[in-house]
């Protein structure tokens, strides 16, 4: 193929990505890493087939051939912005030579071709075009889709100035996610071998096991690097900042229950109702069963439950 083969996380802004993100490019040594490429297009979820779509798609399509010559901008990004030289190390360390132009399109995408591993981080584009990536006989993709609670990823975005629109918006989060979804489950029975469904509160309550099943999907080695970088990822339980990824995971899970009022939580269960049932999770009937952290967020799956979602979308697919 003359290019390495992909592995995808596709995610939506603070859904708990980062931790996931930042182990998997540890996972292989010599990976390039594509931290957010669609950055440019803006704080939107691209998912009608239309222009600015399309060509986002192009652009990935490209991309994932290492055929960035027609991308200058992107390419100086790259060279630009400190969130992605830190984590783009396998590119940074040949950029550190005065002999290698990284603000070269193609001396970029030969770095690119070289490396073993291609791993992306992809937000802002609808998982209906995930089909069409793993449809393409020209790539080796394979994707891990990763979905969190939408109550806490609500409370997370709050802050930033930057979540606008899609991103804000609790009936368009809402919208996104139930589409989402309903995409991920014929994916994954479609394409078993390449496409994974992660849940970041099951990920974090038991993520030894969790991270052994995702490396399995991968065909990555459990190396020992890899097992020092999870300890250390999951067991400080120091404070942590917005976009740190140090931490006690499973604490960190469902803290925001002691900090979001039930006033915020409960316009985001009204509007999100069915989407939280199909993540397994329960909707609290108020701030003391909110607050009552004996009460499990997460609901035991009923029986049989697997098989009757599987016979709906079989039925409307």
């Amino acid at each position: 193929m003359g290019y390495p083969r992909v592995v995808i996380l596709w995610t939506t802004w603070r859904s708990g990505s980062t931790f996931l993100g930042d182990l998997l490019v540890s996972a292989v040594p010599e990976t390039f890493y594509s931290y957010e490429p669609l950055l440019p297009y803006g704080v939107r979820i691209l998912r009608a087939n239309d222009n600015t779509a399309n060509d986002a798609f192009a652009y990935l399509g490209d991309l994932f051939r290492c055929n960035l010559t027609n991308y200058k901008w992107e390419v100086r990004r790259m060279a630009r912005e400190r969130c992605y030289r830190r984590r783009n190390t396998y590119l940074m360390a040949r950029c550190a030579s005065p002999k290698v132009d990284c603000g070269n399109t193609v001396v970029v995408s030969d770095v690119c071709k070289s490396a073993k591993l291609h791993f992306a981080k992809v937000l802002r584009m609808g998982l209906v075009w995930a089909r069409k990536l793993l449809e393409d006989p020209s790539l080796d993709v394979q994707i891990v889709y990763m979905v969190r609670d939408p109550r806490p990823v609500m409370r997370s975005r709050q802050p930033y100035g930057w979540c606008k629109n899609d991103c804000r918006n609790i009936t368009s989060v809402c919208h996104h996610l139930r589409l989402d979804l309903q995409d991920s489950r014929q994916l994954e029975r479609r394409y078993p071998d390449r496409f994974k469904f992660v849940q970041y509160e099951q990920l974090s309550l038991d993520t030894g096991k969790h991270v052994r099943e995702i490396w399995d999907f991968l065909r990555f080695d459990m190396t020992e690097e890899v097992t020092r970088k999870l300890q250390k990822l999951t067991s400080n339980d120091g404070p942590t900042g917005a976009f740190d990824t140090v931490r006690d995971t499973a604490a960190h899970t469902f803290s925001w229950r002691l900090k979001m009022a039930f006033s915020k939580v409960a316009p985001i269960q009204k509007a999100c109702g069915d989407v939280i049932r199909q993540l397994g999770l329960r909707s609290f009937s108020g701030a003391a069963e909110l607050r009552n952290l004996s009460i499990p967020a997460l609901l035991p799956k009923a029986e049989g439950e697997g098989k009757e979602e599987q016979q709906e979308e079989e039925e409307s697919s």
